[in-house]
Parts: structure tokens; C-alpha cells; sequence
């Protein structure tokens, strides 16, 4: 979190005072973002134009960024609480081996409410797949294409914005296949806790409930990417190889 609100920061002051630096040290009138409005060119417009160009660039950059930034925190908000369902499976099956071999009526129903967790666990990370599949696809595609431009701008201009949107977008693809890889270890943890309990220890009817317990599990549960593919690290490394290839044909149509 430290290096992220580092990042913005950085970036923030870079946006703020590169139109200074542009019109002192390289005689130009230029934004970081230039958004230009029909018929009124930064090169050729007056003062006031430089000024509603400038508000405007930071009106847009803020509420675009500041919305960005809260889908992902309600995502991740989502996609954590899966840490949270299993450090709860984790103290459940602890107390049910503690009173295993002490209590057997109170033994049997926290063995129930145990595997109800892991089921529960298991729909909530379905649901999520569920709801932000398609807005993944959208957000990774989307992240994907325009840094395949952006550093097609890097080699070919001298558009110093361009470095900004392709560290942008690195950062995006890669935080999103991030959070993928670290549902896919909770997913994995949830097997080693119903792995790890003691099974011969119950009754047949609770070793059954266990092994579809077990089955069930095993699927490592992973978010998908519109379907397409799995969200996690080496899909970020397959991205990045695809947008090289890309830059790489784009530099050679060009040439």
C-alpha cells in the first residue's frame, strides 16, 4: 500500500508541474494529457484556452482515477474477505479436533457447521467469479491494449505521456493478476485445513461428508477472465509476451 500511494504521488506532481517544466526548459506549450477541444489546438490557443485545457485535464484525471481506485478497493474488499472465511474454517476444524474425543453430540454439530464454512466459502468465491468475470475481461483487456499503444507511442513520439499510461496499465494487469493468485492460495488452503483433520477418528457417516468435503475442494477455486483464461501470475507473464508481440508488429508495419 506504501508503494502504490508512492506511485500516486509521484505521478500526481509529474502531471502537476510538467507543464511548467514544458514552457520554461523546452519553450512549449504542453500538457502531461493534452485534451485538446475541437478548434482550439494548444499551440495555437490563447491563455484562457491553456487554463480551461489544464482544469480540465485534472478534472477528468481525478474523478477517472479516483473511480478506478474505488472498484478496485471494493473488489479486493471482496476478494480478501476470503482470508477472513478461511482463518474462521481453520479455528472451526481446530475446536472440533479439541472436543473430538470429549463431547461427541457437541463434536458432531461442530463438524456440520465446518463443512457448512467450507461450502459457504466455496459459493462466495463462485459468486465473485460470477460478478466480476466479464468486468476483469473488460479491465485487463482494456489495460492490455492500450499499453501495447502507449509504448508504441514510446518508441515512435516524444509524447511524454505515454510512459504514464504504460506504467499505468502494467500496474493494473499486473495487481489484477495478483489478487487472482492470491485467491488461488486461500482456495489451496482451504484444501490442507480439511486435508489435515483427522478423519479416522469419526463415525462413517462423518468420513463420507468428509471426502466429498475433500472433493469439492480439491477444484481449486480461481477468477477467470471473461472465461477465457484463469487470473494469476502466469497469465500476467502470457499477457506481457502477447503485448510484446504485438509492439514488435506494430514496429514493423511501421518500418
Amino acid at each position: 500500500m506504501k508503494g502504490v500511494i508512492a506511485i500516486c504521488i509521484i505521478s500526481v506532481i509529474i502531471v502537476a508541474v510538467y507543464p511548467a517544466y514544458s514552457f520554461i526548459y523546452l519553450r512549449k506549450v504542453e500538457l502531461f494529457f493534452e485534451i485538446q477541444f475541437v478548434g482550439h489546438p494548444m499551440s495555437q490557443g490563447s491563455a484562457r484556452i491553456y487554463i480551461v485545457n489544464y482544469m480540465t485535464q485534472f478534472l477528468e484525471l481525478f474523478f477517472g482515477y479516483i473511480g478506478n481506485i474505488w472498484h478496485d478497493v471494493v473488489f479486493c474488499t471482496f476478494v480478501f474477505h476470503v482470508y477472513t472465511l478461511v482463518e474462521l474454517q481453520k479455528a472451526a476444524f481446530d475446536e472440533a479436533k479439541e472436543i473430538a474425543n470429549v463431547n461427541k453430540c457437541a463434536f458432531e454439530k461442530s463438524f456440520k457447521n465446518c463443512v457448512i464454512m467450507v461450502q459457504d466459502a466455496n459459493n462466495y468465491i463462485l459468486e465473485i467469479n460470477s460478478l466480476y468475470s466479464v468486468v476483469v475481461f473488460v479491465h485487463v483487456g482494456s489495460a492490455s491494449v492500450s499499453m501495447a499503444l502507449s509504448l508504441f507511442c514510446c518508441v515512435a513520439t516524444d509524447w511524454l505521456g505515454a510512459y504514464g499510461f504504460s506504467l499505468f496499465n502494467f500496474i493494473q494487469i499486473f495487481v489484477y493478476c495478483l489478487i487472482g493468485t492470491f485467491l488461488e492460495i486461500m482456495s489451496d488452503e482451504m484444501v490442507n485445513i480439511v486435508y489435515q483433520f483427522p478423519w479416522y477418528s469419526t463415525s462413517n457417516g462423518n468420513k463420507k461428508m468428509l471426502f466429498f468435503t475433500l472433493m469439492k475442494t480439491q477444484r481449486i477455486m480461481k477468477l477467470q477472465i471473461g472465461g477465457l483464461a484463469y487470473l494469476n501470475v502466469n497469465t500476467a507473464a502470457n499477457i506481457f509476451k502477447t503485448i510484446y508481440s504485438y509492439l514488435m508488429m506494430l514496429l514493423n508495419f511501421t518500418e
